[in-house]
């Protein structure tokens, strides 16, 4: 330990090696970067200072190795796609002679580091969990014993008729499909009607099948509690369902321990890489239905994949659209947005929908003369794409928490470097605490703050968690959030900030994301010609994916045609 120490390397780093080897020190004399392989939480700093310590030539092979495999991660993770070419990997190693490029490759690939397929390499184990998914749909695509067709549109109008509604064909087609398919994916821009589809499903499967286990689930905590509240169901987060451990970065659900379910609904699905999905796959018992529910046109994952996108592209899995736009009350002009950003029509601005055009400077006061400082911080929010700059989240989180929660007396309050936290401020959370059944991007409110022992207690509406040290790295305002960490929420007002200086972070997929939050207002701040551009330009860098080959291998029928885009023309007409 006092070794390792005297290395540079950290205490928390220190234990992760002792957990994980008996013999540390003769470990890392024979490979000082094969924890950097192993040992889940080691990083490439960490190993590039056991090998100076080491005295390891700079052009020991080991190095070479090393930096490969951060290079793949980093580039997969930057990229968001599962593999990369043998040339992007050249790339990053400029200089390299292609036989040393090689023959580090084959070492890796020896080692379980990389995987390697037909010339692409694929990090974090990638490959392999692409074709667990294919497998694992695949098998999970059996028959299934449809209910009477009769008896079927007889509970399809009762439920009409206790929710107050009428389904139109394509909502129909989706529930009969849903009660004749084990898989099946819903897709859907806003007011398209997904909710209401599977509240119809809920209803009639708990009569259809009162013994059957249903579970809902979502990928973030926030898509989870919105999920709960409009389908009038429990729903947890997939990490949550999974049992997901931190330190070990492991699930306890698993092949030896399956989920206790017979249905399971996903909400938000676009937003679920490939490693989770392959986990929960894997976690499924073989009698499981799924229910896919997303929108294909948001944001992709945060990590590699494209799973959403992937297996409605692959024509294996029984789709639906819905198409037809039902919300149009108060906003209705959001969703007419959100449809001509999808179609590359010219962008309105109505019922529901202002462009203030404004440069950068200006943005921030516009927004604080907007806000009223009675309104409910719950029901409206910032969305930015940059952190820094004059309308940046950091500035306009500053400026909204001296207008919503400002400095007075007998209000407690604690300074953790530039930011200054006081009871009852808007705060998000920056990482998973599965232990507290919290996870990253769920938003709470400072409950308590105790200034002698320096805790700062969060309540997240189900759960209240104490924050005793690090308070910037887990926890930060949230007045204004970025566009990723509002997916899965919606709020009746959203205000969304475009400005020259942020042309560079927004793309199509973004902004659509990011106007889809606001279900009565949305104002939009900042340059409406950028605004226009970018929902026009195509996206850049495309994400690079086999699962939907893998689908096409491992489900070997005919692409299904019964959603094809002839009837979806027909259905619009």
């Amino acid at each position: 330990y006092i070794k390792l120490l005297e290395w540079g390397v950290a205490p928390r780093q220190i234990a992760l090696l002792q957990d994980h080897y008996q013999d540390v020190l003769k470990v890392l004399d024979e490979n000082p970067f094969r924890p950097l392989y192993e040992v889940n939480g080691f990083g490439y700093q960490s190993a590039l200072k056991l090998a100076d310590a080491l005295n390891l030539r700079e052009d020991d092979l080991r190095r070479l190795d090393g930096l490969l495999f951060r290079n793949a991660r980093e580039l997969s993770m930057k990229t968001g796609s599962t593999w990369l070419s043998m040339a992007c990997m050249w790339d990053s190693v400029q200089g390299l002679e292609p036989e040393i490029f090689e023959a580090a490759l084959a070492r890796l690939e020896t080692a379980g580091a990389l995987e390697l397929e037909n010339g692409r390499i694929y990090p974090f184990g990638l490959c392999s969990e692409e074709k667990e998914i294919a497998r694992g749909i695949a098998n999970h695509m059996f028959d299934v014993d449809p209910p009477d067709s009769k008896d079927l549109e007889t509970r399809i109008r009762q439920t009409e008729f206790s929710l107050g509604i009428e389904y139109d064909v394509r909502q129909k087609d989706a529930i009969r499909e849903f009660f004749s398919r084990s898989v099946m994916v819903l897709n859907g821009g806003p007011g398209t009607g997904k909710t209401t589809v599977v509240r119809a499903i809920l209803s009639i499967a708990r009569s259809l099948y009162p013994d059957m286990v249903i579970q809902l689930a979502a990928p973030t905590g926030r898509a989870a509690k919105r999920l709960a509240a409009l389908s009038d169901n429990d729903a947890r987060t997939i990490h949550s369902l999974l049992r997901w451990n931190l330190e070990e970065n492991t699930f306890a659900k698993g092949p030896s321990d399956l989920l206790e379910c017979q249905i399971l609904i996903i909400d938000e699905s676009s937003m679920i890489d490939t490693h989770l999905f392959a986990s929960l796959i894997l976690a499924l018992p073989d009698d499981c239905r799924l229910l896919l529910i997303g929108d294909e046109d948001q944001l992709e994952s945060v990590g590699p994949g494209r799973v959403f996108q992937d297996l409605i592209d692959s024509g294996r899995i029984p789709a639906v659209h819905l198409e037809r736009i039902w919300r149009q009350s108060e906003g209705s002009g959001i969703i007419t947005l959100a449809r001509e950003i999808r179609d590359e029509e010219t962008c309105t601005w109505e019922d529901g929908v202002t462009y203030l055009d404004l440069p950068e400077e200006r943005i921030l006061d516009a927004i604080l003369e907007d806000v009223d400082p009675e309104m409910d911080p719950d029901r409206f929010q910032v969305l930015a794409p940059m952190y820094k700059g004059a309308a940046g989240i950091e500035a306009v989180n500053e400026a909204l928490q001296n207008v919503f929660n400002p400095p007075r007396a007998g209000c407690p309050e604690l300074t953790a470097g530039p930011v200054t936290f006081r009871k009852n401020d808007k705060v998000m959370l920056l990482k998973n605490m599965p232990d507290e059944d919290v996870f990253n991007g769920d938003m709470g409110v400072i409950s308590g703050i105790d200034s002698r022992t320096r805790t700062i207690t969060v309540d997240f509406g189900e759960t209240e968690v104490d924050f005793s040290n690090d308070f910037l790295y887990y926890l930060s305002h949230a007045w204004c959030v970025s566009v990723h960490k509002a997916q899965g929420s919606e709020y009746d007002k959203v205000y969304c900030i475009t400005s020259c200086r942020n042309q560079a972070m927004l793309s199509k997929k973004l902004l659509y994301t990011a106007i889809s939050r606001a279900k009565k207002e949305l104002i939009l701040l900042g340059d409406p010609g950028v605004f226009r551009s970018k929902v026009r330009q195509k996206t850049r860098n495309h994400r690079m994916t086999t699962l939907k080959e893998r689908l096409w291998e491992y489900i070997s029928l005919q692409p299904l045609e019964s959603d094809s885009d002839d009837s979806r023309n027909l259905e619009n007409s």
